[in-house]
Parts: C-alpha cells; sequence; structure tokens
C-alpha cells in the first residue's frame, strides 16, 4: 500500500493539514494499522454525525461509519494528496450511508433524537460549548424536519462536499433535481433557524450549485 502523497490541494481541511496527520498518513500508507486508527479517531464523532444525518438511526449510522472505515483503508492507496483525505473520507461513509438508506428502503424508519444528532457533532470543550451546542441542536431539528430527498441532498453537498453530478448519481435523480432540492432545503434551513440568528428573513436568493 506503501506509495508517496503529493502536497495538499485546495480543499485542504484543517486537519488534514497538522504535522500528526501528515506522520499517521505516511505510517498508514505503509501498513500501519494503528496509524490508520488514530486517524479514525480524530474524525469519528463527525464521521458518525454525517452518516446519522442521513439515515436517521443511530443503530444505521454506526454501520455506516463501520464499513466506511473498513472500505477507507483498503482503498488508502489510492489516495493523490494529503489534503484531499478528508473529504474523501466523508464521501466513502456518505456513500455507505445511502448504500444502507437503498436497503432499508421499504422498513420502518427510526429517526435519531434531536439530541443524538446534536450530540454527534458536539465540540469537546471550549467556552463557547453552550452556544455552540444550542446552534447545533437547533440544525439538528431543522435537518430532521426536511424529508428524506432534500436533507440527503444538503448534507452530501455541504456536509461530504459532493459535487450534483455525485449526487445525482448516488440517489439515482436527475442533476436538476438535485439542484431544486438544494435550493429548498437550504431556504427551509433558513426558515427555521431565523429565530435562532436573531429573526434573519430569508433573502430569497439562488444558490450557487459547482458540479
Amino acid at each position: 500500500m506503501h506509495r508517496q502523497l503529493r502536497p495538499h490541494g485546495p480543499d485542504d481541511g484543517a486537519a488534514s493539514a497538522t504535522g500528526a496527520n501528515r506522520a499517521d498518513l505516511r505510517s498508514a500508507l505503509a501498513g500501519d494499522k494503528n496509524a490508520f486508527a488514530r486517524l479514525i479517531a480524530r474524525r469519528e464523532r463527525n464521521l458518525y454525525g454525517l452518516a446519522l444525518v442521513i439515515l436517521g438511526c443511530p443503530e444505521d449510522a454506526g454501520d455506516a461509519l463501520q464499513n466506511g472505515v473498513v472500505l477507507a483503508y483498503r482503498k488508502l492507496g489510492a489516495l493523490r494528496h494529503f489534503g484531499s483525505f478528508d473529504s474523501w473520507l466523508r464521501r466513502i461513509v456518505a456513500r455507505e450511508a445511502l448504500a444502507i438508506a437503498r436497503r432499508r428502503a421499504a422498513g420502518p424508519l427510526t429517526v435519531a433524537s434531536r439530541a443524538d444528532m446534536a450530540g454527534a457533532h458536539q465540540p469537546t470543550a471550549g467556552a463557547e460549548l453552550s452556544e455552540s451546542a444550542a446552534t447545533r441542536l437547533d440544525l439538528a431539528a431543522a435537518l430532521a424536519s426536511l424529508d428524506d430527498g432534500h436533507r440527503t441532498a444538503v448534507v452530501l453537498r455541504f456536509v461530504a462536499d459532493m459535487p450534483v453530478r455525485e449526487i445525482a448519481r448516488l440517489t439515482g435523480v436527475p442533476g436538476g433535481t438535485v439542484k431544486s432540492r438544494i435550493h429548498y432545503g437550504l431556504k427551509r434551513l433558513r426558515q427555521l433557524m431565523a429565530p435562532t440568528r436573531g429573526q434573519q428573513k430569508d433573502g430569497g436568493n439562488g444558490e450557487a450549485y459547482p458540479g
């Protein structure tokens, strides 16, 4: 699996730029499972949160995270840039979550609680904890209020950082439908979050959708 990674590109995440992550990535590429485990441990909560928002079920989200981590380790040799590791990993977990969602499409949905969804992204320390946690709780509730199609489109675009083309392919709907779902989803989120943000009014402006 050992290979040389090229310098990071413009999509770098802050975590990917740290020396510890660089060192662990190099070690993981050389076959060090402990180094890979450390990389995952630093991101586990946010990856679980991503799967939970897509699936709405804690148990399914845990399965998606586990499946995604296993697949990421197997495919680690395909990574091209240090800085793309975070977005690459989010996409893998998001795809696994969507696969689970498709398999259980005919079954009942167990929706996660607001606390479950917010807790998956809760900060670990700092004076801003209370305000940040409250905001995340409100956002989690707002996302949970969207239907599956709109919530999935918004999360895949802005959390998993997927282009519209890939979202369309994964969800099996036309690109125009994806754009429409993102637009409506964002508009609805702004409306639901307005009280939290001081009763800000929705400007009704269109969104830009790279893809």
